[in-house]
């Protein structure tokens, strides 16, 4: 049963999460940003890597062993989809790259099981720098650094922004930037630049605000303090701009997925921001379920396939002759996939593809719904019911409809 007090979500807030486009999160949007990196903590991809990462350096005896084995996982199994050869031409054929009106290019965050699904164009988690600079300090806090510990950067660069973070952990400041994680010592020489940065988060916090981060100042982040890194920071800068956080973000347990999860899924009392979360993860345990339509109306890659799909046998022959069944999430069973995703990893699952049925055929004119049970995904058109197997006609549903969405 989804509690009342969901309803106070903004449905602009709902669709920004689930699309996901960098210029709509931040510094635009900081709440969303916040809603987002608790769903990269819920995911099931970011615990499997950060356990991986546990096995590596069981017996490693430094903290250098431990950074150099992390290290050599992130190089051998992250890429960066700005510079791989399947996404060249940017945006190009970047899955999510369009342009904006001002012509640079713009990019969909992901969330770290979208990234493990373009290993089927990389043959790597691959992702953007925002998505990859996210999933590590992610990593680092199911770890067991503290979310205090993690300072990510937005960097003005060129027309662009870039991400990149500094991390303590135990007692040494690293860097992240891309697939590099490495000591911050090792890269405050002569050569180190500066950076024009437009705001400053973590898992805990965001501060829309701006500075310059100069070489001397990554210097004095490397004096031992027992400080926490973010302290530190808004120290040296001054804590001028405005701050979004958690409610009671001292007792949001960051570095225990399941925990977390039993705090936004199974609470009693309001908090916008861990409701925000439940979409941000596209989980179906929600109030307004039908957002992921709207959302799935908004992306650009349906829309296209649609002028190429204009009866209800051509929308269903395609589906059914070009998706494969599987979720890209393990967790299936309680989350659901939005059109672009069904379209982009050429898979999905009963429900799944009923939303990437549902948006062809909107952008067609039709007016469909869709209703879930148990074993199956229907799509209601002119009450006419379509099992999403098979695109044929069904008399009756033999099944109690556990959710309606249209």
């Amino acid at each position: 049963m989804i509690a009342d007090f969901e309803s106070a979500l903004s449905e602009e807030d709902i669709l920004t999460v689930i699309t996901r486009w960098q210029g709509t999160f931040f510094p635009a949007n900081e709440r969303t940003g916040l809603a987002l990196l608790a769903a990269i903590l819920l995911d099931p991809v970011t615990e499997a890597i950060s356990n991986e990462w546990k096995r590596s350096i069981t017996e490693c005896s430094t903290t250098v062993e431990k950074v150099q084995k992390i290290s050599s996982w992130a190089f051998s199994n992250l890429a960066y989809t700005q510079v791989h050869r399947e996404f060249s031409n940017l945006p190009g054929r970047d899955p999510w790259g369009i342009r904006d009106d001002g012509g640079y290019p713009t990019f969909k965050k992901l969330l770290p099981s979208e990234m493990a699904a373009l290993r089927q164009y990389t043959g790597k988690i691959s992702g953007k720098c925002f998505t990859l600079v996210n999933l590590i300090t992610s990593c680092f806090v199911q770890l067991g650094v503290s979310p205090d510990d993690v300072v990510i950067f937005a960097v003005e660069q060129g027309q662009a922004r870039h991400a990149m973070a500094l991390m303590k952990f135990e007692g040494e400041v690293l860097l992240v930037n891309l697939m590099l994680i490495d000591f911050l010592k090792n890269h405050v020489g002569d050569e180190a630049k500066s950076y024009k940065i437009l705001g400053i988060y973590n898992h805990k916090c965001i501060y829309n605000t701006d500075f310059i981060l100069t070489k001397e100042h990554l210097h004095k982040f490397l004096a031992p303090t027992d400080t926490p890194l973010m302290t530190t920071i808004l120290k040296m800068f001054g804590s001028e701009g405005s701050r979004i956080g958690w409610q009671n973000e001292a007792d949001i347990p960051y570095g225990d997925r399941h925990e977390l999860y039993n705090r936004i899924f199974k609470r009693t009392g309001p908090d916008s921001l861990l409701d925000l979360a439940k979409y941000a993860y596209q989980s179906l345990n929600v109030k307004n379920p039908e957002c992921y339509l709207k959302a799935s109306l908004k992306t650009s890659g349906p829309k296209e396939l649609a002028s190429e799909l204009t009866t209800v046998h051509e929308v269903f022959h395609w589906i059914n002759s070009y998706v494969i069944e599987g979720s890209i999430f393990s967790d299936s069973a309680r989350r659901i996939m939005t059109a672009d995703q069904v379209l982009v990893f050429r898979q999905g699952g009963d429900k799944d593809r009923a939303v990437l049925a549902y948006t062809l055929l909107r952008h067609n004119g039709y007016m469909p719904a869709i209703r879930l049970t148990k074993t199956c995904a229907y799509i209601i058109l002119n009450d006419v019911s379509y099992d999403i197997r098979d695109g044929k006609t069904v008399t009756q549903l033999n099944e109690p409809v556990l959710i309606e969405m249209s």
